[in-house]
């Protein structure tokens, strides 16, 4: 004899297999898409550096700030990496970039 439990959870399954059935339309449009899609290798671009100079307004000032050595070490090497720029624009873009970021 079929106990009360094992009935409800029976229904509790063709429930579930209902739901299945009523989205099976859609599962299969995101299984074919998927198919079709998983062989494409996404290789992101590396961003161009972009230096906007009428971002940069008024006299330069100078400051000094403390700097952790193994930032200023990476810092130093970008900039060489990246020699087309004044190091003075790459301070300025970065504060810039991350205040923008941050902003409250």
């Amino acid at each position: 004899m079929i106990e009360l439990q094992e009935i409800k959870d029976l229904k509790i399954s063709l429930s579930d297999v209902k739901e299945l059935l009523e989205m099976k339309e859609q599962l299969k449009e995101i299984i074919q898409e998927y198919s079709k899609n998983k062989n494409i290798i996404d290789v992101p671009e590396e961003p161009e550096l972009k230096i906007d100079l009428s971002k940069f307004k008024g006299e330069l000032k100078g400051r000094l700030i403390k700097v952790y050595d193994n930032i200023n070490k990476d810092w130093i090497k970008f900039c060489k990496k990246n020699n087309q720029f004044k190091m003075q624009d790459l301070y300025s873009l970065a504060l810039l970039e991350f205040m923008n970021r941050y902003k409250k």
